[in-house]
């Protein structure tokens, strides 16, 4: 079980160091990972269709 766990902590760490989180910071503390990315595509719409009425 110890080595189970070990071997667990010794991946997160790899992970860690090659960059890649859990988590991103600014994400929702219910919001899932599709739901995260939905929101994002729909605000850089926002913005992209905004700027260009502006034009």
């Amino acid at each position: 079980m110890a080595e189970t766990e070990a071997k667990k902590t010794e991946t997160t760490k790899v992970a860690a160091e090659k960059g890649r989180r859990g988590r991103p910071k600014d994400a929702q503390d219910t919001e899932s990972q599709a739901s995260y990315y939905a929101r994002k595509f729909m605000e850089a719409h926002v913005a992209q269709s905004a700027s260009e009425k502006s034009e």
